[in-house]
């Protein structure tokens, strides 16, 4: 226990202590002057303004990145037989304008070509729309000759079981 009240009687003056300067400081300091303040407008440098041409030089390194840019990509593939004169890098060109245009030649025999094989493509369309004519007609004629076979073999049985056919017969028909 009197270790406890040494220790917290060196607490209680470690506080004291800094109490006491906290207050020794507040009271000892010096009171701040007021200044008065000027008020001064700003300084300006009025300068005539003159029109003229000023060539200005910029060096920097870096890579220069376009605001703007548009990739172009071709939707068929040609021979291309004109190409605008202002269509460079950096250029500008207005809307609406020829930028490059396909040999004509080569779409039109490409079209053609198309067209053939389409027309191609129709005939083995129709081609294979008369097979499946056919064979279900085939498939009918198949019905009807199970049916007579089936026919056939009820008179053949019904002739042996009255021993007017041989067995052979049946054996042939089954």
């Amino acid at each position: 226990m009197p270790f406890f009240l040494f220790r917290l009687m060196r607490v209680v003056a470690v506080l004291l202590f800094a109490a006491g300067v906290a207050l020794w400081l507040f009271v000892s300091r010096e009171k701040p002057q007021k200044k008065e303040m000027v008020n001064t407008p700003p300084k300006v440098l009025c300068v005539p303004a003159v029109s003229g041409n000023a060539d200005m030089i910029v060096e920097a390194f870096g890579t220069v990145m376009p605001r703007n840019s548009v990739k172009l990509a071709m939707e068929i593939a040609g021979r291309i037989d004109y190409v605008h004169p202002d269509f460079r890098e950096g250029a500008s060109i207005h809307k609406d304008e020829i930028l490059l245009r396909i040999d004509q030649c080569t779409l039109l025999l490409n079209e053609r070509n198309a067209r053939v094989l389409v027309d191609q493509a129709r005939a083995d369309i129709r081609l294979l729309e008369q097979e499946i004519s056919n064979l279900k007609a085939d498939a009918g004629l198949a019905r009807s000759n199970l049916q007579l076979a089936a026919k056939e073999l009820e008179r053949v049985r019904a002739l042996a079981e009255n021993q007017f056919a041989s067995k052979t017969s049946l054996d042939k028909v089954e």
